[in-house]
């Protein structure tokens, strides 16, 4: 009885399991766009607000909320860090008034907070890939930024070929760095009732 009950729940699960990642996708696709849309027209709190929602959700719903909330302040602490590392060196320019003491603004932070849900969701994928992961960064991360700067969120003042080939290192060596984190700390079931369901079946 129970194997036909877990035959019967599996399709139901996996499709359950897409949902939430194509759910997470678009959350993270709507922060991006809101920051980013947001700091080119002066209103770079929309950004924040968005991405701190969506942040609130994903971790208030996840099976181990305290686990995913230390990974995305440990990734939001990363992105401070390598955006204002880079800024520093003028890769990039910010809006006047968004930076803070010369650290990066706050919506790019945001954004990444809101990334830090898709290591275990929809870039869960890239999990025992790290060479996948390499590939991938070197690749989305120059395309953020450029879009970003297209948008008017950011200026890029350097080479462009020199700030493609920074931003393609920086990302091929953080985004496996922050998956294999992910991995480590468990970051992968973003619903709790999945833990709730798995253990009221056990009994």
């Amino acid at each position: 009885m129970a194997e036909s009950a877990i035959a019967v729940g599996a399709p139901a699960k996996a499709a359950g399991g897409a949902i939430e990642r194509a759910i997470n996708f678009l959350g993270f696709q709507v922060t991006w766009f809101s920051s980013v849309l947001g700091a080119a027209k002066g209103i770079p709190s929309l950004g924040v607000w968005v991405g701190a929602s969506f942040v609130l959700l994903h971790v208030f719903r996840h099976a181990h909320p305290s686990r995913e909330a230390t990974l995305v302040a440990s990734v939001a602490l990363v992105g401070l860090c390598v955006d204002s590392v880079l800024g520093f060196f003028d890769f990039f320019r910010f809006p006047p008034g968004h930076s803070i003491i010369g650290l990066c603004p706050p919506w790019l932070v945001a954004i990444w907070a809101a990334f830090a849900t898709t290591l275990g969701s929809s870039l869960g994928w890239l999990r025992g890939r790290p060479m996948v992961a390499a590939l991938v960064g070197a690749v989305a991360g120059p395309v953020a930024y450029f879009g970003g700067a297209r948008l008017g969120a950011i200026a890029l003042d350097r080479d462009p070929l020199l700030t493609a080939g920074v931003l393609a290192v920086t990302w091929a060596v953080v985004t496996p760095a922050l998956v294999a984190l992910a991995a480590r700390w468990g970051s992968a079931t973003p619903d709790a009732r999945d833990v709730r369901r798995t253990r009221e079946g056990s009994r």
